[in-house]
C-alpha cells in the first residue's frame, strides 16, 4: 500500500522559512512511518503529536481492542447496522 506524504507548505502569514518547510516535510514522513505501523486492511492512517520539535504523542489504526474479531476490513460499510454512525473498519489515530 502507497502512504502519500506530498504536501504544500504555506503558513498563514503568506509563507514560511526552507527550515520550517524542511520541518514539516520531516513531520510529515515521520507520520507516514508511523502509518506504516498500521494493521487496517483498508486504509493506513498514522498521526503525530509535536510540540517544538519533540514527538509527545503519535498512534496509528488498528482494529478496537487489537482484537481481530472486531476488525471490519473485509465488510462493506452498507452492512453494518443502521445505528453505527461511524463507518470506519478501525479505530483511527487522527
Amino acid at each position: 500500500m502507497k502512504i502519500d506524504t506530498k504536501t504544500e507548505v504555506v503558513s498563514s502569514e503568506g509563507g514560511c522559512t526552507s527550515k520550517e518547510a524542511s520541518m514539516v516535510v520531516h513531520w510529515i514522513e515521520e507520520a507516514a512511518a508511523v502509518a506504516r505501523q498500521a494493521t487496517c486492511r483498508r486504509v493506513l492512517c498514522g498521526a503525530i503529536i509535536v510540540s517544538g520539535e519533540e514527538v509527545i504523542g503519535q498512534g496509528f489504526n488498528l482494529p478496537p481492542g487489537n482484537d481481530e474479531q472486531e476488525r471490519r476490513c473485509h465488510r462493506h460499510k452498507s452492512s453494518y447496522d443502521l445505528k453505527i454512525t461511524d463507518k470506519t473498519c478501525c479505530v483511527h489515530a487522527e
